[in-house]
């Protein structure tokens, strides 16, 4: 299985108001994403389903 570690960088060309916690915001937004590409069973939610085993974005969760 192959996956990467990223580091993102934003700049925006006008202001924002973010929450304090604005890496939680990125992180469950890109979360989304990458579950909607990589979820072959379209599940709700993770535990229980039989691909954990070989399943990315299973991984990438649980690594953190």
């Amino acid at each position: 299985m192959l996956f990467g570690k990223y580091n993102f960088n934003c700049l925006f060309n006008s202001e924002a108001e973010l929450p304090p916690y604005k890496g939680s915001t990125f992180r469950g937004a890109f979360g989304v994403a990458l579950k909607k590409v990589t979820c072959a069973l379209k599940l709700r939610d993770c535990p229980g389903c039989p691909l954990t085993g070989r399943c990315v974005y299973f991984h990438t969760v649980k690594a953190m």
